[in-house]
């Protein structure tokens, strides 16, 4: 079984479901009783998608017998830029948007490059596709999870052609296997990773990033975490050169040299 999910409370989650029921053939089932809700449920061959009543943030909850998961949902941004973004969850540090504090969530880099490449097969006007840092919660979920989500503003949320190839991309990602054997944790640079979202095109597949204004406060247990916490072997810790300090550069370069890792500059 493979999972999507989307709020209620989430305009562009309701835009994304709405045309994943429409186009894709997604039959209403009986609901699924988890903790204290009664999820609404929609389902395709091995395929569900779930109603959630909560912030997807709040989701913590949804320890469920899935392969993954990929929540559908809004992303907001003071500049409001339109964009189509993924990326995996977690807290680097204090947990200020739900989930644990210094806990990062289980991530797969294959899935993530998946919906990734899927996005870049579409063009949408003014709209850009980038790889987002690892933020936010959930964060204690056992499996692994990604965000695709429409930004950065309310008429994007409700833009329906963002909807329908946000839609498409999810759907082509359940279609694909996991089959990335290796991953890679991005560090430094800012949120958006500009770099990083590059090289995710080429070849590397990037399960979780830390942007330079949270390098900081990273130390061995968080990177331990992000190797622990992928479901791919971990080959290359990769940092964003320009997009670092001297100290934070040392600071990754030590640990990876005590995990025996290879370190790769960009």
């Amino acid at each position: 079984m493979k999972t999507i999910v989307f709020s209620e409370l989430d305009p562009a989650g309701v835009n994304i479901a709405q045309h994943l029921i429409e186009n894709f053939g997604f039959n209403e089932a009986e609901n699924l009783k988890i903790s204290f809700y009664s999820l609404k449920r929609w389902k395709n061959g091995k395929n569900q998608l779930l109603q959630l009543p909560t912030s997807l943030l709040e989701a913590d909850y949804l320890n469920i017998n899935t392969e993954f998961i990929i929540f559908a949902s809004k992303h907001s941004s003071q500049s409001q830029k339109p964009a189509l973004t993924v990326h995996t969850t977690g807290n680097w540090g204090e947990a200020k948007m739900g989930g644990n504090t210094r806990e990062l969530a289980f991530s797969s880099a294959s899935l993530i490059k998946s919906l990734f490449l899927a996005l870049n097969s579409h063009t949408l006007d003014a709209f850009e596709i980038t790889l987002e840092a690892t933020h936010h919660g959930p964060t204690n979920l056992k499996i692994p999870l990604a965000f695709a989500e429409i930004g950065s503003s309310p008429a994007e949320w409700k833009n329906e052609r963002a909807g329908e190839i946000l839609a498409e991309t999810i759907m082509s990602a359940l279609r694909k296997p996991l089959t990335l054997k290796e991953a890679q944790i991005g560090f430094g640079g800012p949120h958006y990773a500009p770099k990083f979202t590059t090289k995710e095109k080429e070849e590397f597949a990037f399960s979780h990033i830390c942007p330079k204004y949270l390098l900081d406060e990273l130390d061995e247990n968080m990177i331990r975490q992000t190797i622990d916490k992928t479901v791919e072997k971990v080959s290359a810790l990769v940092i964003d050169w320009k997009g670092s300090r001297g100290g934070q550069r040392e600071k990754v370069k030590n640990i990876a040299d005590m995990l025996n890792i290879n370190l790769v500059r960009v």
